[in-house]
């Protein structure tokens, strides 16, 4: 495994993520206090909009990296360019259909929603900037995989950062110079993602000046293929809207748009969480592909192991970590709203990460084996349950705005420690039990970070800003020593050690 090109990914990741979590930090306050829950809600909305929009291209673009990649690394450039050019015109006609529905949800946007008829044009203007940003981001999407393809996504990492840099300067602006509106922030989204198609591209032509859009490359046969391979994706894709997509939708319909705003804000913490988590385990992707390619089985499962390791290690420490702050955190952060109420839901949403954090990137090892059947189907078995009893519980019980973050909790556990750990190793062909140990071992990393946690806010007061951040950093650092010399190999900890010491060394 390249580890110097791994550390880079993962600091460039988190670097990109700081970013953008700095953004919506101090906007996300500002927005509430001078728009509205209600208008922000319909933020949250509008995304959740685009994400069904992309049922219509999951099956295309969802495979379309790992064919490119496999022809490139073969040196087979002319089925690579078959592959990106026939993807790339796919798109242009996708957006151009998809255009049609959308420009239909805002100009109905009364008889699909419960929005007040103050902020009803401000929330068209708003999703016709959001609905704008994801069509571009679909017609240029196949450019991006350069940075896969090269295991060099911290170059993806690092536009990330510029763009978000980019977005924070206008929107400071715009809200300082300029009324508040919340139409800012789909504006804001347009400009990063022509700026990332532009970035894309170039570095494309930089990087692999092979890949060529090229009408002679225009291949149906090639469409057809990555459609019927990527079709199981797009039902993990249906699956994934049923588990975590329509909560706020449905919250909308069923409780009111109030109600729809802090179920939104509920999910802005657990939506960072779920990045950390992500962004950590997808720098090991690239490397699984090359070794997957090798056809070495052994290899392949220790690297999965050493990535559920890190990924564990580093992300039990905010997901735990905010469990026991959380509540001083949002009194700070949101001081007019119910900061127990808003620490309820986002516990409630994160409670299903402890089980997930710990085998994250076993839900890419359908696609990278490309047996994605199995697992689509027990997806899309529990994103049903999911969406029926949600719906059960609110016309049947009294919980209300609980019961929608309940079920999707309990639901989503099971699938963590039941279907993926065993379909995986089906797959894999290797001992049913081979990945329980990991889901254990991040157990038992979160159940330091909340000790450790727990101790120190018995006998130190957080109750300010200073505080909370001297708390949270002091208990990151004790629960990553005590987690690494726990989980980590003594050969482990020396590796990491000397990665940690070069790096600092070539920094001076």
């Amino acid at each position: 495994m390249d580890k110097k090109k791994l550390i880079i990914n993962i600091i460039a990741n988190f670097v990109s993520f700081a970013v953008n979590f700095a953004v919506s930090f101090f906007l996300t306050p500002y927005i509430i206090e001078n728009i509205g829950k209600e208008a922000y809600g319909f933020f949250t909305l509008g995304n959740n909009f685009t994400t069904y929009a992309t049922l219509a291209t999951t099956a295309l673009n969802s495979m379309a990296s790992r064919f490119i990649a496999i022809n490139i690394h073969k040196g087979d450039n002319e089925n690579a360019n078959k592959y990106f050019t026939s993807v790339f015109y796919s798109n242009i006609i996708i957006s151009l259909i998809l255009a049609i529905p959308l420009t239909l949800c805002i100009v109905f946007i009364t008889r699909l929603t419960n929005i007040s008829s103050s902020i009803i044009f401000d929330v068209q203007l708003l999703w016709g900037f959001v609905f704008l940003s994801f069509l571009l981001g679909i017609c240029f999407n196949i450019f991006s995989t350069v940075f896969f393809i090269k295991n060099s996504l911290y170059l993806s990492s690092l536009r990330s950062v510029e763009a978000q840099l980019i977005k924070c300067g206008f929107l400071f602006g715009a809200y300082y110079f300029l009324a508040p509106n919340i139409w800012y922030l789909g504006f804001s989204a347009c400009i990063t993602a022509v700026y990332a198609l532009i970035y894309n591209i170039r570095y494309t032509n930089k990087m692999i000046p092979e890949l060529k859009v090229n009408r002679k490359y225009f291949d149906i046969k090639k469409v057809i293929e990555l459609i019927s391979t990527g079709m199981w994706n797009t039902f993990n894709q249906l699956s994934e809207i049923l588990l975590a997509g329509m909560d706020v939708y449905i919250c909308n319909i069923w409780l009111g748009e109030s109600m729809m705003g802090i179920l939104a804000i509920t999910k802005v913490v657990p939506s960072y969480l779920g990045t950390i988590i992500g962004m950590i385990s997808t720098a090991f992707e690239p490397q699984l592909m090359k070794t997957y390619s090798t056809d070495n089985t052994d290899s392949l499962v220790k690297q999965i192991k050493f990535c559920n390791k890190t990924v564990m290690i580093i992300s039990c420490i905010p997901i735990a970590g905010f469990v026991i702050l959380g509540d001083v955190f949002f009194k700070l952060w949101l001081p007019n709203e119910d900061a127990m109420l808003l620490q309820l839901l986002s516990i409630t949403a994160i409670v299903s990460m402890f089980f997930s954090s710990s085998i994250k990137i076993l839900y890419y090892i359908p696609v990278l084996v490309n047996k994605l059947k199995g697992t689509t189907f027990f997806l899309f078995i529990t994103g049903v349950v999911n969406v029926a009893g949600v719906i059960i519980l609110l016309k049947f019980s009294n919980l209300g705005v609980y019961a929608i973050a309940l079920v999707s909790c309990v639901v989503t556990s099971i699938r963590h420690v039941t279907f993926t750990p065993l379909y995986i190793s089906h797959c894999l062909k290797i001992k049913w039990t081979a990945f329980y140990p990991d889901i254990f071992r991040g157990l038992f990393c979160s159940a330091v970070v909340l000790t450790i946690g727990y101790l120190l806010r018995r006998v130190y007061t957080v109750d300010s800003w200073i505080t909370l951040i001297i708390a949270a950093t002091v208990t990151a650092i004790l629960s990553f020593t005590v987690n690494a010399f726990i989980i980590l190999t003594k050969q482990e900890r020396q590796s990491l050690a000397v990665m940690v010491k070069q790096r600092f060394i070539k920094s001076v």
